[in-house]
């Protein structure tokens, strides 16, 4: 891989909405880090990562 791609999710309450939002952006075949945003969102059923993909939570906000 040339270049790293930062990929940023935008996820809900909606699970099913969740999951696809991360396959679409594992379908497109450019890899790099997936970023998911702070807090907990559910999916309606698990995703595989291949090759050339991280996964990535936000950075630890202030507090405990």
């Amino acid at each position: 891989m040339t270049g790293h791609h930062h990929h940023d999710l935008t996820l809900s309450d909606d699970p099913a909405a969740n999951r696809r939002a991360l396959e679409q952006v594992l379908a497109s075949g450019t890899g790099g880090t997936l970023r998911l945003p702070a807090g907990t969102f559910t999916l309606d059923r698990g995703v595989v990562l291949g090759p050339g993909w991280t996964l990535t939570g936000a950075a630890p906000g202030p507090g405990p």
